[in-house]
């Protein structure tokens, strides 16, 4: 497939995504997630979503958790990790897949996959508690970390799952998959 990159660690569970039938590859991104690229991605998304007769809702939530995801891996990407950073939206018969991946600390993705597996399990009303409960607590920093991020997406998406491999003893490879307009 022409908007995957044969040498990127993603690629080898990112080919049979693409390839599945009636699966339209909105953008694939690789590398450094910088305000141009976020804008870019932005823009092609909404583009594609107008295409495509979205409603105004869909791409509204699309819009919310693509924002959240790419400040999530720009802020929390380890500085010699940048390029390991990926972004890949697929439009699927009226519906979207988002994956967002990059290299972590595999302590911080044993965290992350549980906190996904938490939050995909509670419903909405629940998750919506929670992220009162959150906003109004002190424990966030300047640079996040509280969660809010990850409460956002699983809001806003309509399932959210991670995918972990380890790379070594120290660090790992995190997919966070959203899915969105269920099909």
């Amino acid at each position: 497939m022409e908007h995957l990159r044969s040498d990127h660690w993603s690629t080898g569970m990112l080919l049979p995504l693409c390839a599945e039938e009636r699966s339209h590859v909105v953008f694939a991104h690789y590398g450094i997630i910088e305000l141009p690229v976020k804008e870019g991605l932005i823009r092609r998304m909404e583009e594609q979503s107008l295409a495509f007769s979205d409603s105004p809702t869909l791409r509204k939530r699309l819009f919310n958790v693509l924002c959240e995801g790419m400040d999530n891996l720009a802020l929390h990407t380890e500085s010699e990790s940048r390029l390991s950073c990926f972004v890949l939206l697929i439009r699927q018969e009226g519906a979207y897949r988002l994956y967002l991946g990059n290299h972590v600390p595999a302590s911080i993705a044993q965290m992350l996959l549980h906190r996904i597996e938490v939050l995909d399990a509670m419903s909405e009303a629940d998750i919506r508690e929670c992220f009162l409960k959150l906003l109004a607590s002190d424990g966030r920093t300047n640079a996040g970390g509280a969660g809010l991020g990850l409460l956002t997406m699983a809001r806003k998406s309509d399932r959210m799952h991670a995918h972990v491999a380890r790379m070594s003893e120290s660090h790992a490879q995190m997919i966070i998959e959203l899915r969105l307009g269920k099909p």
